[in-house]
């Protein structure tokens, strides 16, 4: 299994794929990593790579756009298949955990100068703040807070904002910081 990358197009290659009787399976990629013990996977940001079959050379592509142009935030690829017979002790489960693969990317994140620093709070950035090891590592926004406050009190951009958390502020409203929605600040877990 490889990824190649070109602009804002992210291509799987997977070879000589083996799965149980010849079932079509889809591979699906995760911005944090599901437990090992996990067998459903229906929850999560996710970008799908579509359908590969047994025994097949396949390729699949994925919009880079939607991680900020960085495939660095994918954390693993994981292959699902839709169960034939729903699970009895999950129901809900629409997507079965068929195998996973951490990914160890040979690069360093494209924005590896991204230091958050708290400032404090303003009256546009008013949020609560988690700190690991003396560095901000997520912000809770209060209600009616601008992205441009939240990044400011940080020293970033409302861009950088935005690459930290892009899975997390997909659909949301582009000015605003979501309300009682932790946003991340810490590249590491991007």
């Amino acid at each position: 299994m490889r990824f190649d990358f070109h602009g804002t197009e992210l291509t799987l290659h997977i070879d000589d794929l083996v799965t149980p009787a010849a079932a079509t399976v889809d591979a699906v990629t995760a911005t944090q990593p599901i437990p090992a013990n996990q067998t459903c996977y229906d929850s999560g940001f996710r970008m799908d790579f579509g359908p590969f079959t047994s025994g097949s050379g396949a390729y699949g592509w994925g919009d880079l756009s939607i991680l900020s142009g960085d495939p660095s935030g994918i954390d693993q690829v994981i292959l699902v298949t839709t169960p034939a017979q729903p699970d009895t002790t999950d129901p809900d489960c629409r997507e079965a955990v068929v195998a996973r693969a951490d990914i160890r990317w040979t690069f360093a994140p494209l924005r590896g100068y991204l230091n958050p620093v708290d400032s404090g709070a303003t009256p546009g950035a008013r949020g609560t703040v988690d700190v690991i090891d003396g560095r901000p590592a997520g912000y809770t926004a209060a209600t009616n807070e601008y992205r441009a406050d939240v990044a400011a009190r940080f020293g970033i951009t409302v861009d950088d904002l935005t690459y930290l958390n892009d899975a997390q502020l997909m659909g949301t409203n582009k000015e605003t910081a979501p309300a009682g929605r932790r946003l991340n600040l810490l590249l590491a877990d991007r």
